[in-house]
């Protein structure tokens, strides 16, 4: 069994909350390329944990709402999932276990144990969010509430 598919929710919490920086580096990556219709961009972020973090951005060309910032984990034996996803108002979304709706609202989806021991996607639950707007306001608030930082060098 894969280590993604055996996570517990509060392993998921702390995840989330281990520190992670976006090294300078990696920071000068952190440019929009455009692809299929799409502006996209992904970057490294490192911590002290075992597993490898990427920070990822994807948004339509063609429409502003539809976007999608997230936070993959991969683990030592090469399984990842996104840990966290702040979509944008691109339509609606469906909790499939809980049978609740989400239309026409920005939100975040959050990887939960019920939905990968379910066989479903890690991040399939999602939650309605007034938090962001933008795919620029996406990323402020997955860095925030992702506990992702920027590398700082001192003056010199």
């Amino acid at each position: 069994m894969s280590q993604a598919r055996s996570i517990a929710d509060h392993d998921i919490s702390d995840l989330i909350a281990v520190p992670k920086t976006i090294t300078e580096k990696e920071r000068q990556k952190m440019h929009w390329k455009e692809k299929n219709g799409a502006r996209r961009m992904d970057v490294q972020a490192e911590s002290e944990s075992p597993y490898e973090f990427c920070i990822f951005a994807r948004a339509a060309l063609d429409d502003p709402n539809d976007f999608s910032v997230g936070l993959r984990i991969t683990f030592q034996d090469g399984s990842k999932f996104n840990i966290m996803r702040c979509n944008g108002n691109h339509g609606r979304h469906k909790n499939l276990i809980e049978q609740e709706r989400i239309e026409d609202l920005c939100h975040v989806h959050i990887a939960t144990s019920r939905y990968i021991v379910s066989g479903l996607s890690a991040e399939g639950f999602a939650e309605n969010t007034s938090e962001y707007k933008t795919v620029e306001g996406a990323l402020e608030y997955l860095m925030k509430r992702c506990n992702v930082s920027y590398e700082r060098y001192p003056f010199q």
